[in-house]
Parts: C-alpha cells; structure tokens; sequence
C-alpha cells in the first residue's frame, strides 16, 4: 500500500504532509521554496518514490461562497504542469479556512509569530490531508455503539475507547451523566489528558454526587432520588450533548450513564426531546453509549449493542476499579 501526499501551495512556499501506508495519519512533511516550477516538481517526484505516495491532494483556493479565489488560476496551472511529469492520481480539496485553522492551531501551541510563519505551510497541508483521510473512512466509521446491562465495566470500556481515540490521533470528548468529579477517579485523569491533549480531548460532568453523607446511594426511585441540583446539571448535559452531536467536531463522543435517564419510569429525558438529538449524529462523529436498560428506539437506531452480564460479582464497590 502506497501513501498519500498533501500539497498546500503557495507562490513562495509550498507545504507538504504525508499519510502512513494505511491511510490512518497525517503527518507533516516539510516545505519547499516555490524557486522555479522544475526545482519543484523534481522535489515532488523525489518524495513519490521515496515514500511510495499513490495519490496526490492539492488544496484549491475557494471562496466562501463556494467561487474560485484568487489563487485558484495559479494552483490550477500548477496542476496542469505536474501532471505532465509525474503519473499518479491527483485530487484537489477544498482549503477554506485551512490556513486560518492552522494558524490558530500554532498561535495555541504557544509558537512565536516567527515560527508560525515558518511552519503554517506544514500545518495548513496537514490538515488538508487530515481531513481528507476522514472523508474517505467515514462509510467505515462505527455510527451509535451502546454498551449496556448491569455488569460492571461499561464506563471502563468509555475509557479504554478514550485512550485508543487518542493514541490514534482522532478528537474524543466524554460527557458523564449522574456522575460528578467528586465520586469519580477518572477526572483527575482527565484533567491530564486535556493538559496533554487541548486540541483533541475534553469531557463534561453532567450530574450531582449521588452518595449521601452516610456512604448510601441516592437511586433515581428514591424520596430525595432527584433533586434540583440534579436537574440543573440534567439541563447541562443534555445542551452540551445536543451541540457536541451535531458539530462533528469530534471523531469519538463519548455518553454514559444516559440511557437510564431515558428508559426509567420517571424518564428524566423524554423521547420527544431525545430522539431529534439521536438523529442529528454528524457523520464524522461515532458515538459511543452506556447505560444499564436502553429504550428500544435507541436499540434500532445503534450499529453495535454489546449488552454484559455478570456471572460472579462480589457485589462491593471498590476505589479505583468501580470508581
């Protein structure tokens, strides 16, 4: 399997990013000076055999009303003269905003005016090609997968996804519903993975301490089972979760303990009010679900449903394994 090569060009500098054999990553592959046509598309024809590159994206400058900008003439020449020497593939993706997104992205990381300007070209191509590879594994991406049943493990599985998400270069976020960072020891990692991660990780606590002050559990059926507080993060959530849904800002985002807010008899969610945000799943996006008992709508709606069951449990709750 080849990789694919990503061109930014530009009149003086032309940035390049290089995918990996398995189409899976976007990395950044340096700059060349746009001296003289020849000069640069020997260093192109360089790389191709080198890297074994298949397939050539080159940004085409757009309006934001979908015209043709002003770069669009010479990129489309600079097309047409590559073509003449080189014989693979080439497909052009549309660099609105690219170099805006880059450049915010370097200005974040901290860098210097100087160093932005030196390395815009290879960001802006990045992600050019970023964007590209996630085009083209959408029709491969998991939609709705619900993990389900009163086995334990279900917000581990959460976890386990988040640190695969990332590994992978992909954008995840986790919204946790009934839970607060209080009772949980995951958000102290979290926190890490935000520091570590600003542009791909986030996560949002949508729920109240429910362990009352003598260590018992507060269940939904309970007298003091749903209180004000609960709803106010309830409303929260529930806002977050419809904004996230739909942005397709991120690769993988992460629901759990919703499901029951949607199945119990008291139905802290409606179906009314949950089904359209269901549905309005970006296709970038897969979401990733849990709860203990699960409404049949969501059932059908899901690509995936894993439901546990516990053959044995020691039926306690133990610091940093259930929570």
């Amino acid at each position: 399997m080849g990789c694919i090569l990503s061109i930014d060009y530009g009149l003086k500098r032309i940035g390049l990013a290089i995918s990996d054999e398995n189409k899976s990553f976007a990395f950044p592959y340096g700059v060349i000076e746009n001296k003289e046509i020849n000069y640069v598309i020997s260093h192109i024809n360089k790389i191709i055999i080198e890297k074994d590159v298949e397939l050539i994206i080159i940004g085409m400058a757009y309006n934001m009303d979908k015209s043709k900008g002003k770069m669009a003439n010479n990129i489309e020449a600079f097309i047409k003269k590559l073509k003449t020497q080189i014989n693979i593939s080439i497909q052009t993706i549309d660099e609105r905003l690219s170099s805006f997104i880059a450049e915010e992205n370097l200005r974040e990381a901290g860098l210097s005016s100087k160093e932005i300007k030196s390395k815009i070209d290879v960001e802006a191509s990045r992600l050019l090609l970023e964007e590209y590879l996630k085009q083209n594994s959408l029709e491969k991406k998991e939609k709705i997968r619900l993990y389900l049943g009163y086995a334990p493990g279900k917000t581990t599985a959460l976890n386990g996804i988040i640190l695969r998400a990332l590994g992978a270069n992909l954008k995840v976020k986790i919204i946790l519903f009934s839970k607060c960072p209080e009772n949980t020891s995951e958000s102290k990692i979290y926190e890490i993975l935000k520091l570590q991660f600003p542009y791909h990780f986030d996560f949002f606590f949508a729920g109240t301490s429910r362990i009352r002050d003598d260590g018992s559990f507060r269940f939904f059926g309970d007298p003091d089972g749903w209180t004000l507080n609960d709803q106010l993060k309830l409303d929260q959530g529930i806002k977050q979760f419809s904004i996230d849904i739909a942005s397709g800002k991120y690769d993988v985002l992460c629901i759990d303990e919703i499901t029951d807010l949607l199945y119990h008899k008291e139905q802290r969610i409606s179906e009314k009010i949950a089904t359209p945000i269901f549905k309005s799943l970006n296709p970038k996006t897969s979401l990733i679900v849990t709860g203990h008992l699960c409404p049949d709508w969501l059932v059908d709606m899901a690509s995936t449903v894993v439901k546990g069951k516990a053959y044995k449990h020691y039926k306690g709750y133990t610091k940093g394994i259930e929570w």
